[in-house]
This record gives C-alpha cells, structure tokens and sequence, in this order.
C-alpha cells in the first residue's frame, strides 16, 4: 500500500519553530516549511545565519561565491539594501525581472542581475529591527519555475518573521523568552486574519448588495498598478502608471497606501 505523508501546515511550522533549540534544528524546520508548501526540495533551499565564520559546510556549488555576493550587497552603502529589503520584504525573480524590463524601479536593474548571478529564484532578508542577521535563499530549478502569488507571498512573509524572532532569540541564547514570543506572535496572526477577513466580508457585501452597479478591482504593489477586471478599465481612462502626476493616480496612490499601512502595520 502507498504509504502518504502529511504536510505540515503554517501553523505546525511556527510551533516547531517556538520549540527549536538550535540553529541547525531552525534550518532544518524552514527547509521543511518550504518543501511542504512549495515543494523545494532541500537541495534548493537554504538559510544563512550572517554570523555563521563557516556557512558552506554543506558544499553547495558555488556556496562561497554566492554567500560572497550577498555580504557585498547588504555592506555596500550605495545600495541602501536595508532600505531596500525593508521595502521589499521578499525578492522574487519574475518580479525583479518584469520590473528590470519595464524600468519601474531604479533599483531594479541591480536587483535583477544581484539574483542572476546568485542563482535564486526567491531571497528573502531576515531581520533584528535594523540589522540582516540571516537569509533564506530558494535557488533556481533548471525543470520548472515555482509561482509565489500574493497567498504565498503573505505565508512566507509570516513565516519569515517568526523565523527572524526565533534566530534572534537563540543567538541572544534568551530560548526562555521564546514561549512568550510565539503567544504574542500567535495573538499578532489571529487579528492579522481577522482583519485580512472583515475586507474580505466588506467587498463580498458591496457586490451582492449593489448587484447592478459595477465595480472595479486594482491591485498596487511597488508603486505599480495593475486594473484587475474590465470594469476597472473602462472606469479609468488614463494610464496610471506612466501618468504618475495626473491627480486620479495620486488620489488613487495615496488610497493604497492607506490601505496599504492598516493591512501591514503589524509586521513592520
């Protein structure tokens, strides 16, 4: 008979995280998290803590040379990476690349061949308030290319701030502190969803209780504006994204940050 095998959920990998007693132990629960919601395997995922003097024990191809490109990155200050990965908050290839092609972002270019020349289809930076203190980089599969969708990229982005609280703790060896911190962690996700749910609710209402009228859907990301449904379309006759001083895209843009700032605030 077959035998399956349960994946573990968000929540299964937060608490293996609350009960981690070493860093080896941290690798090993986020390779797991992202085999079992992404299908990595092991082989293409790995997490470096910065303080680590031997981070290529596993003898990765081209570990060195990778690890090398990251730290000119973070430590160079013309590339402002803070900034930058606070903005950010995760690199994802295909992003990088439309936005490189479509020159959306200065930092666009840079950004597109620091990821070519890692090899890696997704970086994430972890972070001690306005330190890097690690990494996790997801390499390229040469047979397929995974898609990280807005879903996705909300699991991930929990996940990874967890994952930074943990690493944080035990380098500080304040492990005690740990249970403390996975039940406010845990009280922070609860009202993330809550909120997440009443939007949520609030569009579904819009739509069944104004049926005739039609209602159009834009997405923002990254100073970026993308119309979702045609309505969104025939409603706005401008180009939002070249016509960037036209005042319906600043009304607009001020809008999404607003939203932007209530949805987010709680993992800044």
């Amino acid at each position: 008979f077959p035998v399956t095998i349960r994946q573990q959920s968000l929540k299964e990998s937060i608490e293996q995280l609350s009960t981690a007693s070493s860093l080896s132990e941290i690798k090993y629960i986020t390779q797991n998290f992202f085999k079992d919601q992404f299908g990595v395997t092991f082989l293409h995922s790995y997490v470096h803590f910065r303080n680590d003097a031997h981070p290529c024990t596993d003898i990765k191809t081209g570990c060195k040379e990778i690890h090398a490109t990251i730290e000119n990155f973070i430590t160079d200050p013309d590339t402002q990476a803070i900034d930058v990965c606070k903005r950010y908050k995760l690199f994802i290839a295909d992003e990088i690349e439309f936005e490189s092609f479509y020159q959306l972002h200065q930092e666009a270019d840079f950004l597109h061949e620091l990821l070519e020349n890692i090899h890696t289809e997704l970086f994430i930076p972890l972070f001690d308030k306005q330190t890097i203190i690690a990494y996790i980089c997801i390499t390229k599969n040469d047979t397929s290319m995974r898609v990280y969708d807005e879903k996705s990229q909300d699991k991930i982005i929990i996940f990874a701030n967890y994952l930074a609280r943990s690493i944080s703790l035990l380098q500080n060896k304040d492990v005690s502190h740990l249970v403390m911190e996975n039940k406010k962690l845990t009280e922070e996700i609860y009202s993330k969803h809550q909120e997440i749910n009443q939007y949520k609710e609030s569009l579904k209402q819009l739509f069944k209780s104004k049926p005739e009228q039609h209602v159009g859907i834009l997405f923002y990301k990254h100073d970026h504006f993308v119309t979702a449904n045609e309505t969104a379309q025939d409603l706005i006759k401008i180009n939002l994204n070249q016509q960037k001083n036209h005042p319906v895209t600043i009304q607009l843009k001020e809008l999404a940050q607003l939203v932007d700032h209530y949805l987010y605030r709680d993992w800044e």
